[in-house]
Formats: C-alpha cells, sequence, structure tokens
C-alpha cells in the first residue's frame, strides 16, 4: 500500500526519533504494515505524517524528551493518544524480534509491533507542567557547570605541588579568594612578583594571620627557571578564571531555579512546613 495513502484500519502508529529524521512504521488492526519510511524532522513532516495516520490512531515514540519533544507535541495538537515504552520495556521487547542490527527502521517496527500487542502495559506520555520543563534544562547546565568546576579544581594542584607545595596546601579552590587570587596573579611565582600588597588587596577579608600565611607559603621554595614561571602562571590564571566562572554560573542557575513560583498552591503550602527552606525561617 502507498505511503501516501490512509488505509482504513489503521491501527497504531510507531516512531523512533532522531536527529534528522524520524522513522515511522504504521500498523493496520490485522498487523500488516501500512507505512515504513523516514520523516522529516519537522513540524510539516510530523504533522503531514500524523493526518495520513488518520483520526484517532495511537501514537508511539520510543523516546519522550530531548528529539522526542516535537513529535509528542505535534501528535498532541493532532489529537491521538500518545504512549511510549520505557527504556527497559523497549530493550527487552528488542531482543524478541529477529535481527540485532540497531537501525532507525527496525527499531520503530520493534515500537509499533511492541505497541500493537501490549497497547495496556504501555504509559501514556504525562502532561508537560512548565514551570517543571523549565527547570530541567536549568538543571541539567546547573550540573554540568558544577563537574566543570570540580575538574578545574583539580588540575592546578599538581602544578602548585610542583613549584610550591606550602602554597597548594593554603590555596582551595573552595574559597573564592584564591580563584580570584590566582586568575589575577598566576602561579607562587607569578604572586611573588606582583608583591605582598597585591595579594593582600586580593585576599580582602581574610584575617590577617591567612594573608600572613599565603605570603609566606608563596615564598617558601626557590625560585624556579624563568622557562617554567612563564609556563605554569598562564596555565594556573586560565584554570582558576574557569573555576570562578563556572561556579557563578552555578550559583546564578541556583537562584534561577530556586526562584518562588508565587503562583503555584502547592508551593505555597509546602513553605508553611517547618524544615523547608522558609519554613524553617517562620518557626
Amino acid at each position: 500500500m502507498a505511503d501516501n495513502a490512509a488505509p482504513a484500519g489503521r491501527a497504531v502508529l510507531g516512531l523512533d526519533v532522531g536527529k534528522a529524521s524520524r522513522w515511522a512504521c504504521m500498523l493496520t488492526r490485522d498487523g500488516e504494515v501500512a507505512a515504513n519510511r523516514p520523516v522529516a524532522s519537522s513540524e510539516h513532516g510530523l504533522d503531514r505524517l500524523l493526518s495520513q495516520a488518520g483520526e484517532g490512531t495511537p501514537v508511539v515514540v520510543g523516546q519522550v524528551r530531548n528529539i522526542g519533544a516535537l513529535p509528542i507535541s505535534r501528535a498532541g495538537r493532532a489529537g491521538p493518544d500518545v504512549a511510549y515504552p520505557p527504556g527497559m520495556a523497549a530493550h527487552q521487547a528488542s531482543r524478541m524480534f529477529a535481527g540485532d542490527a540497531k537501525t532507525d527502521e527496525r527499531d520503530a517496527r520493534v515500537i509499533a509491533r511492541t505497541a500493537m500487542g501490549l497497547r495496556d502495559a504501555l504509559p501514556p506520555v504525562p502532561e508537560r507542567d512548565g514551570d517543571l520543563e523549565a527547570a530541567r534544562p536549568l538543571a541539567s547546565q546547573r550540573d554540568r557547570m558544577v563537574t566543570c568546576a570540580t575538574r578545574d579544581k583539580n588540575r592546578p594542584r599538581p602544578i602548585l605541588l610542583e613549584s610550591r607545595p606550602a602554597l597548594e596546601a593554603l590555596a582551595g579552590p573552595s574559597d573564592p579568594r584564591w580563584p580570584r587570587v590566582l586568575a589575577r596573579l598566576g602561579g607562587a611565582r607569578g604572586a611573588a612578583d606582583a608583591g605582598r600588597a597585591s595579594l593582600s588587596a586580593l585576599m580582602r577579608g581574610a584575617g590577617g594571620s591567612a594573608r600572613a600565611d599565603a605570603w609566606t607559603a608563596i615564598n617558601s621554595s626557590t625560585r624556579p627557571p624563568e622557562v617554567m614561571v612563564r609556563a605554569e602562571n598562564p596555565q594556573v590564571k586560565m584554570l582558576a578564571r574557569r573555576i570562578s566562572e563556572a561556579m557563578g554560573e552555578a550559583s546564578r542557575l541556583d537562584a534561577e531555579i530556586a526562584s518562588p513560583p508565587e503562583s503555584d498552591d502547592t508551593y505555597a503550602c509546602l513553605l508553611t512546613i517547618p524544615g523547608t527552606a522558609r519554613g524553617r525561617r517562620r518557626s
């Protein structure tokens, strides 16, 4: 049967999602393949496919987030029920079909066949909560920033250990003053060349003993060859800047994620419970 026809009795539409295109497998109620082809990854291409599927034809999508969001959105606008196979269930179902090649065409066929035989077992795609969906990418980006900062915090340690072990013991990156010092002055030799006054100015807020200990640690070892100094300072400055930027962005995202959804009644009720952030302040 031609793919551009809409035969009566079509039972299910299975969609395997991909970046450039989706693969659609449409089955009739008798299990016959009514269409099996790639679909353009665009609103127009998906809308055309859904109109050909016929009103009321359930749609089963292989993924509910990321690249699966567009077909779910278009199917929701068109009106049919939209379901998805949970990840582990989809993997187990795939093993029941012949072949083991991981192709979009095979995956779409597996989704459609599984949906036909186990339609009641496939959960519907949940309705999206706008506030929650907006928070997801923010939380993901925040986790990435923390991961990047943690990675970069570990990289200056061997550099400082080779030149000034005493400074490495003091320069904890969790203290925001030290990334600021290292980003401006570089490694131990760069800080020594800048002078004690410059170091103290960048360590504003630290006690006099902490500034004195830092200056002592900076000057605790013999100056290495100049070629080593020229190699060390740019690396330390770059890493310290990246640490500060990543942690600053993580803090900004924390604040944005935690901004109170004032229109949400559930949130307002939770704030009255002792133990929550604002509840502790009220109790």
